[in-house]
């Protein structure tokens, strides 16, 4: 087992595998690196500033962007009306927006990306900012899909339920009810507990419990398994898990933390791939609980639009946003460039003086 992973256990049954999904490894795989995603969150006796978007350092812009407009349902770029102040006051100017337009369109020519959907030229992309920018929707998933057609927020009650648990799991003595599985990993404690608790049922899912308990012992083996039963194609997998892990960003980031600390002294700390399960249980209990008829059409639908969003290509929902924020840096890069040359050339006769 390699630091801060899962891996597939030699001698545990896994499921048959799918088409979609041939190799339990590859699967795993995909689950440390939706973890990774997730900037790690410090304590507040050590806090430091971390850049939110750390575990995105990796991607491009573009793809950055998109990546946590589905996961966060956030913005990367700033709000159009940003732009709109810069280009009335003159700090973007129109040959800094052709430089953005140029550099974009030279890029998909090099991958063979079509360039239809860019603004034709620079008027069009500067009165895009007086448009309205598309929200920023987080991908599907089976709680939120099954929560918009039946007029309930699942979504927030998972959220509620994980982080009622987590608080108590993770305890340094503030809690009034301890954990008594707390000797537990994070997967075989929750799993232990919500076998017992019936709340999830009263709420309106059948079978929870049993769902549960039907669930393999072992984190990895259980993610292997509910990812395959939940059928998400290995091109959206990524996608998919992290925007189940911004579900619970504020739990999941703790444990970013705690990976990140295991990591330094080059030991193996999984609690946060099995925060994923965790989050995952929900999704199955759901999928089998509501119905095999209305909650899997549901899921079909919702399961046909994530890999839809996921496709790689052009993102039309960021372009017009990511040319502005790309004509801005260049402004700013022109700015910084002219002012250093302006300071060095005030200095060549000082220079010249002492020589």
């Amino acid at each position: 087992m390699t630091p801060s992973t899962l891996t597939a256990p030699t001698s545990a049954p896994l499921s048959t595998p799918t088409p979609q999904h041939p190799d339990a490894d590859a699967i795993l795989g995909v689950v440390n690196r939706a973890a990774r995603r997730v900037p790690p969150l410090w304590p507040l006796e050590r806090f430091v500033a971390v850049n939110p978007f750390l575990g995105w350092t990796d991607e491009d812009l573009a793809d950055a962007a998109h990546g946590i407009r589905g996961a966060w349902g956030s913005h990367l770029c700033m709000p159009r009306s940003f732009y709109r102040s810069a280009l009335l006051d003159g700090r973007i100017l129109p040959r800094h927006l052709a430089a953005a337009l140029d550099r974009e369109r030279g890029r998909r020519e090099v991958r063979g990306l079509p360039t239809a959907d860019l603004p034709r030229d620079v008027a069009a992309l500067a009165a895009a900012v007086d448009e309205p920018a598309p929200p920023p929707r987080p991908l599907p998933t089976v709680a939120s899909t099954l929560g918009e057609e039946g007029g309930r927020d699942w979504a927030g009650w998972i959220t509620d339920r994980i982080s009622a648990w987590a608080g108590g799991y993770f305890d340094r003595g503030q809690a009034s009810w301890p954990c008594p599985w707390a000797h537990l990993s994070p997967w075989r404690a929750w799993r232990a507990e919500a076998s017992l608790d019936r709340t999830a049922e009263v709420t309106g899912i059948p079978g929870f419990r049993r769902t549960v308990a039907s669930l393999p012992d072992d984190p990895a083996t259980a993610l292997v398994e509910m990812i395959r039963e939940l059928e998400v194609g290995p091109d959206a997998l990524q996608a998919y898990l992290q925007r189940l892990l911004a579900d619970v960003l504020g739990w999941a980031a703790w444990l970013r933390y705690q990976v990140w600390e295991a990591e330094l002294r080059a030991r193996d700390d999984g609690r946060l791939q099995e925060l994923v399960a965790i989050r995952l249980a929900f999704e199955v209990a759901l999928l089998r609980g509501l119905g095999p008829e209305g909650a899997a059409g549901a899921w079909d639908r919702g399961r046909t639009e994530l890999e839809r969003r996921s496709a790689a290509g052009p993102r039309p929902d960021t372009g017009v946003d990511l040319l502005l924020q790309e004509a801005w840096e260049i402004a700013f890069q022109e700015d910084l460039l002219g002012r250093l040359e302006r300071t060095e050339a005030e200095r060549a006769p000082e220079k010249a003086g002492r020589g």
